[in-house]
C-alpha cells in the first residue's frame, strides 16, 4: 500500500479529520511532558509496568526497552497512554526504535498513534481497526529496499503538530546522532483535542523484534511564559515530584521490612555477643564449644559453619538492600531531571535539582 505524500520510503501515514484552516509560523517553546513519555534507562518499573501507560497483548517492558512484539509468528502488542494530552493542542513527538530480524525481510511492522480514545488489541499493526486521529505506519515487510531494520543505531522519527500543520521527519539509524530528513509536511490537518498517544506492533508469517527505547512527548506553546507564571509552575511541578518521591520511599520501606535485614542484624549481634562471653568466661557449653587438647575452650566446626552461613545471609540481604536503594536513587534522580527540564523549557532559566530528596536515603 502506498501514499502519494510518502515517496520511496516505507513510512506510511494515515490521517483523518482534515479541515481547511490555513496555518501560520510562530516561535514555539516546547516543554517535556513526562506523563506522556517513557525512555531508557529505567523505562519500566520492577513489575514490568510503565507509569501512566497501559501495556497489553504480547508487549513486554523492561528497563532498557519496550518490546511490542517479539520475533515469533502472529504476535501483537500495544502500549497506550492513560492520560489525555491536555497540556497543549500542539505537540512534538520523538520516537527511537529498533526493529531487528534474521531474515532478508521482516514483518509486519509498527504504528505510532494519536487518537481520540485509547486503543485496544486489533488487526492494524496490533491495534484496533476503527479510530479517530492519526496513525503512522512503519511497514517492515514492504520496504523497497529502503527500510529501518537491522540498523547499527536506533532509527528515529520526529512528528510535529502545530497550528494544524503536521510535519514528519525520519532518521535512518546509521549514526549515533540523528540526521533527520523531511518525510512529509501537510497543512489543514485537525487532530483530536485531548487525544491519547499510543504505539503498537505485530508479526505475521515472518517475524521481527519490535523494540522502542524512547517515546518523548513535548507540548508546544506559541508564547513564552509570563513572568508571573514562571515561578508558580515549577512549584506545582515540585509538589508533584515530592508526592511521587514519597510514594517511592514508602515502597522502599515496605521492601526493606520484607527483606528482614533488621532481624538478621539483631540475631547476628546476639550470636556474636554470646560467643564472645563464652570465650571470656572459659565456660564450655556442650552445644556450643568443645575442649581442645590443652583444655582451652574453642568453637566447634558446626558452630563456625553456622557463623559463616549467618554472615553470608547477612551479606546477601545487604546486597539486595543496596540494589533496591540504588533503584530508588535512580528513580529520584530521573524525577529531578524531569522537573528540572520542565522548569528550563518553561521559564528559560536553569533549574537546580532538589538535593533534599537524596538526603532522605542517607
Amino acid at each position: 500500500m502506498r501514499h502519494p505524500l510518502i515517496g520511496p520510503s516505507s513510512w506510511l501515514l494515515v490521517l483523518l479529520l482534515p479541515l481547511l484552516i490555513q496555518s501560520q509560523q510562530h516561535n514555539l517553546f516546547r516543554r517535556f511532558e513526562y506523563k506522556h513519555s517513557f525512555r531508557a534507562p529505567n523505562l519500566a518499573q520492577r513489575d514490568g509496568s510503565i507509569p501512566f501507560w497501559t501495556v497489553a497483548g504480547d508487549a513486554i517492558a523492561s528497563g532498557e526497552q519496550l518490546r511490542l512484539a517479539p520475533s515469533m509468528r502472529s504476535r501483537k502488542g500495544i502500549a497506550w497512554n492513560k492520560r489525555a494530552m491536555t497540556e497543549s493542542e500542539n505537540f512534538e513527538l520523538e520516537v527511537s526504535l529498533k526493529i531487528t530480524g534474521q531474515g532478508r525481510i521482516g514483518a509486519d511492522g509498527l504504528a505510532i498513534w494519536f487518537t481520540s480514545q485509547p486503543g485496544t488489541i486489533g488487526p492494524v499493526f496490533g491495534a484496533n481497526d476503527y479510530w479517530t486521529g492519526m496513525g503512522l505506519f512503519l511497514d517492515s515487510f514492504d520496504n523497497d529496499g529502503q527500510d529501518f531494520r537491522n540498523k547499527p543505531f536506533p532509527s528515529r522519527i520526529k512528528i510535529e503538530y502545530s497550528r494544524n500543520v503536521l510535519t514528519v521527519s525520519i532518521d535512518d539509524g546509521m549514526t549515533a546522532t540523528p540526521r533527520y530528513q523531511l518525510c512529509m509536511r501537510s497543512e489543514n490537518i485537525f487532530l483530536p483535542r485531548n487525544g491519547y498517544f499510543g504505539i503498537s506492533a505485530a508479526t505475521g508469517g515472518l517475524a521481527d523484534d519490535h523494540d522502542v527505547v524512547d517515546f518523548s512527548v513535548y507540548s508546544l506553546h506559541s508564547d513564552a511564559p509570563r513572568p508571573g507564571t514562571s515561578q508558580q509552575l515549577p512549584q506545582e511541578e515540585k509538589q508533584k515530584y515530592d508526592a511521587e518521591f514519597e510514594k517511592q520511599m514508602h515502597e522502599y520501606e515496605s521492601e526493606r521490612q520484607k527483606m528482614g535485614i533488621h532481624q538478621v542484624m539483631k540475631s547476628m549481634d546476639e550470636r556474636l555477643r554470646e560467643m564472645q562471653n563464652v570465650q571470656r568466661s572459659g565456660v564450655q557449653p556442650v552445644q556450643h564449644v568443645q575442649t581442645g587438647g590443652g583444655g582451652v575452650p574453642s568453637f566447634a566446626v558446626h558452630e563456625k559453619n553456622e557463623v559463616m552461613q549467618t554472615l553470608r545471609d547477612m551479606s546477601s540481604s545487604l546486597k539486595d538492600m543496596k540494589s533496591y536503594v540504588n533503584e530508588i536513587f535512580t528513580k529520584t534522580y530521573n524525577l529531578e531531571q524531569r522537573w528540572g527540564q520542565g522548569t528550563t523549557n518553561q521559564g528559560g532559566g536553569t533549574a537546580v535539582p532538589d538535593s533534599a530528596a537524596h538526603q532522605k536515603l542517607g
